[in-house]
């Protein structure tokens, strides 16, 4: 029964060639540009929680990346699992209002989100992404996602389909600590519909605070976990 209902499931929300295609470009841009390197284009933005938040104007995809970047007290393995949990994931962004994976295929994770609703005159905002890991010969790990149409998730009534252009967390081992992890994460979304400049802006760069939020879940389970 269990086998059927995986299979139901897989058939009923297919993940095409296109849509892994599309990934792929995502992680590519991604792995490419991720650094501070100057050539990068990254310029600071502003300090949010002890950490600089800094944007960059892609031309591969034409939007603005934001990104933050941390160290999180634990493996890059564990680091990976953590943000594949939805559990996890809803507790480090405070704009979640829901979230949770749809089916798991060919090692990619189609995914659902929600937003709460960002003001009294703006709708709130959802959106369907597939996402992957990508590992590097040096262990670092690519977790990239990035916006998908399916005919059999159609919009909701109440919010507005967001496009999620490219999130990525990339997970690299520690040199100094190898019970720690080098973190970074990015942003680029259209939030589509009407919605004020200033707020959407102010959106993407909190969402960088995500890593600093990462790191006091991992600190406070470990806490946890030791009394």
């Amino acid at each position: 029964m269990i086998l059927n209902c995986l299979i139901e499931m897989e058939a009923k929300h297919k993940i095409t060639e296109d849509m892994e295609n599309k990934l792929f470009e995502r992680y590519l841009a991604v792995k490419e540009n991720y650094t501070l390197e100057a050539k990068n284009g990254w310029t600071s933005e502003k300090e949010l929680k002890r950490m600089t938040v800094y944007s960059r104007n892609d031309k591969t995809t034409n939007s603005k990346w934001i990104r933050g970047q941390g160290v999180i007290p634990c493996s890059v393995a564990e680091a990976i699992e953590l943000i594949k949990d939805d559990a996890v994931r809803k507790s480090i962004d405070n704009s979640c209002e829901e979230t949770y994976t749809i089916s798991k295929q060919k090692d990619h994770l189609l995914m659902y989100a929600s937003s709460k609703k960002p003001g009294m005159f703006v709708s709130a905002r959802d959106c369907i992404v597939l996402a992957s890991v990508f590992t590097e010969d040096d262990g670092t790990a690519f977790f990239i996602g990035t916006s998908v149409e399916t005919p059999d998730l159609p919009d909701k009534s109440g919010f507005v389909r967001a496009e999620i252009i490219l999130v990525a967390w990339i997970f690299s081992p520690n040199k100094e600590d190898p019970k720690k992890t080098d973190v970074v994460y990015i942003i680029s979304n259209d939030p589509k519909g009407w919605i004020p400049t200033a707020l959407s802006d102010k959106f993407n760069l909190v969402q960088a605070v995500q890593v600093v939020h990462l790191e006091k879940y991992i600190t406070k389970k470990s806490t946890e976990g030791g009394n």
